[in-house]
């Protein structure tokens, strides 16, 4: 007998896992706030700011999958599903500005290093907690499928996973040898963690927006291969793009020769299609008579896509 209950979909066992991740973050961040101003670390203080950054990461998170849910209309004819795509472009946005908050700082304590003093006890205790925190969160939210969203909230936890571990071994050199320093060549080495992460969530997220053909698809190839199928004659009006990071979609007006089955074309052009990763697919077939008396096609295939 079949169960009464409907298995849950994607996007909800997504949005589950992003509130867990986000509560358990959100408390962790305040607790962290508070040692590294006790502590006078800046390498806390940057990766409590990473933390903050991984908090607006998930709740966007949240509110693009459920946004992702609402059903299309005759306004919003793919829906709301490139809201998804919006945040995690937002998401990367910002990392930037916390790396130029971090640089700052660092570089107003360099003017008075003298000056300097971290609690290296508290700050130990502060990063060995915020390490035990982004492993859990990294481990709930590393299950199943992954969107960009997910995609761009474990770039964050991993992040905050090496930010924590560089933080250790910074809070052990100024217990054992009091390098002071260290705190802020650490702060400077976890921005230039969160740095990477911002350029890749914002660069997938951006190409998506633009509207640039899927990466990682060789596009001449694909051109190629459709443009060889026999009976077809011309493809122009080509596009292909990402609508979100899990629908890719294709679309040509196709000229094939009359004498050809249009149907066989087009299923040949779907199959072609579907072998680069494109579900979903339109092709629009014009049929036209380009043979001679003798019965030979004078149509003059060309013009392959070219990088």
């Amino acid at each position: 007998m079949e169960s009464s209950h409907s298995t849950p979909s994607f996007r909800q066992v997504s949005s589950r896992k992003l509130k867990i991740v986000l509560l358990m973050t959100l408390t962790f961040m305040m607790v962290e706030i508070i040692i590294g101003l006790i502590s006078n670390s800046l390498a806390l203080l940057a990766d409590a700011g990473h933390m903050a950054n991984d908090v607006f990461s998930l709740f966007l998170a949240m509110v693009a999958i459920r946004l992702a849910r609402r059903k299309d209309n005759v306004q919003m004819t793919y829906g709301y599903k490139r809201a998804e795509v919006l945040a995690a472009f937002i998401n990367g946005l910002t990392l930037f500005l916390i790396v130029a908050f971090i640089f700052i700082e660092a570089i107003k304590r360099l003017s008075n290093i003298q000056a300097l003093e971290v609690d290296g006890i508290s700050m130990g205790v502060g990063a060995v907690a915020g390490l035990i925190v982004n492993i859990i969160g990294f481990l709930i939210l590393n299950r199943g499928e992954k969107n960009l969203n997910i995609q761009a909230a474990l770039h964050h936890i991993v992040a905050d996973m090496l930010g924590s571990i560089a933080a250790i071994i910074t809070a052990i050199s100024i217990i054992w040898f009091r390098l002071f320093w260290m705190d802020i060549v650490t702060s400077i080495i976890i921005s230039m963690l969160i740095l990477k992460s911002g350029y890749t969530i914002t660069k997938q997220s951006l190409r998506v927006l633009i509207e640039a053909s899927p990466e990682g698809v060789d596009m001449p190839a694909l051109f190629k291969d459709l443009h060889d199928i026999e009976g077809l004659l011309e493809i122009h009006d080509f596009h292909c793009w990402r609508l979100t990071d899990d629908n890719d979609m294709i679309t040509a007006h196709i000229l094939v020769d009359e004498t050809y089955d249009v149907d066989l074309i087009r299923k040949e052009l779907e199959t072609v299609a579907k072998s680069y990763g494109f579900d979903h697919t339109t092709f629009q077939l014009e049929r036209i008579n380009c043979r001679d008396k003798d019965g030979n096609c004078l149509y003059k295939k060309e013009g392959y896509l070219t990088n």
